[in-house]
């Protein structure tokens, strides 16, 4: 609701001498005196989406200066299209990784298959993600007492599937009550 900023002897007045360069005081919403209950809701949606897809080279592989090498980082090795054909050799004697269903995969030795990429690919892992968020709150207040009660729902699903989602649920009450005139 709002933010001030003491120096001095004013703020050392209020929270003592340690306070004497300055505090910052916040102000959260509060309920009002003599006022009548007042209800609000809000709400919000988003809808979040990949900005821009760059497109993908299809005339070399993995590797470096024409030869396929499969812990390269760089798409300048064999050319797809002069590839043999056929399944690819692995090495089935070293690491492996399996994935959450229970699939594993094996290091590339010789790279044979002319695949290029599988656009199916990209859609298993980003989605159009979106957000709800939805507040409620409950004001008001009589000649002694105030109350601020709110309630705030959160709820992401992220762009990513499976590991970017966010949900948050936040509860607040304010209240005061004059206890003498």
């Amino acid at each position: 609701e709002s933010v001030t900023v003491l120096k001095g002897a004013s703020a050392a007045a209020l929270w003592g001498t340690k306070a004497l360069g300055g505090v910052i005081v916040i102000t959260t919403k509060g309920g009002q005196y003599n006022n009548k209950l007042s209800v609000t809701y809000k709400t919000s949606y988003s809808l979040d989406q990949i900005n821009r897809r760059y497109p993908l080279q299809t005339v070399f592989g993995q590797g470096d200066n024409g030869v396929f090498n499969q812990r390269s980082r760089d798409s300048w090795g064999d050319k797809i299209a002069e590839r043999p054909g056929g399944a690819d050799e692995f090495d089935t004697s070293g690491p492996f990784y399996v994935d959450q269903e229970g699939n594993t995969y094996y290091p590339i030795l010789n790279k044979n298959s002319q695949e290029l990429f599988n656009e199916k690919n990209f859609d298993l892992i980003f989605q159009n993600g979106h957000f709800w968020e939805n507040n409620l709150s409950v004001t008001g207040g009589n000649a002694n007492s105030t109350i601020f009660a709110s309630l705030s729902d959160f709820n992401q699903q992220g762009i990513v599937r499976k590991n970017s989602d966010y949900r948050r649920t936040t509860a607040r009450v304010n209240a005061t009550h004059r206890l003498s005139d």
